[in-house]
């Protein structure tokens, strides 16, 4: 088993307080986010925790070729600047509890978060329609997993979800 590093993508605005950064007084900047990959239709999703206020930031870019970019001098691989200019669109959706491992499935990203038996931060699913925007969130603590989510992928049809401790559990939504 091999990796290579081929390419980076990095979010030129992420200190743009009006788009990506968010503060809070209670719990200062929440800098956490992640991304998923629409390979069908060669789209980039991020999104970022701004603070409870502002919720989480969803933002679509396309997917940059793997050739694009400019040599980065540390890593000696292309990067990938995106900036404002390069948002298709974005929205707001509920606040996320530290964002952990996402998916994008069948038009939905699935996003796992949460800490182990944390009453405020439960471990959790969100479900986000990117076509309609609407969201759905399913406290996993109410099934009895009260572990750190970690990953969360589909594989034949069926959604499979691992802990912290790499528990791996089959989940219908």
């Amino acid at each position: 088993f091999k990796t290579t590093l081929v390419q980076m993508i990095e979010i030129g605005f992420t200190e743009d307080t009006e788009l990506w950064k968010a503060y809070s007084d209670k719990h200062g900047d929440r800098p956490y986010g992640n991304f998923v990959i629409d390979t069908e239709k060669r789209s980039y999703w991020a999104f970022v925790m701004r603070n409870e206020a502002k919720g989480t930031r969803y933002f679509r870019f396309d997917l940059p070729s793997v050739h694009s970019g400019e040599v980065d001098a540390h890593f000696n691989v292309k990067k990938v600047v995106l900036g404002k200019e390069d948002i298709r669109e974005y929205f707001d959706c509920e606040y996320h509890r530290f964002i952990q491992g996402a998916i994008l499935h069948e038009g939905k990203i699935y996003s796992t978060e949460g800490f182990t038996n944390s009453k405020t931060n439960r471990p959790g699913v969100r479900v986000i329609d990117i076509t309609d925007k609407t969201e759905r969130y399913f406290d996993l603590t109410a099934l009895g997993m009260n572990e750190e989510p970690e990953l969360i992928d589909f594989y034949n049809g069926s959604c499979l979800y691992s802990d912290a401790y790499g528990n791996l559990y089959t989940v219908e939504f």
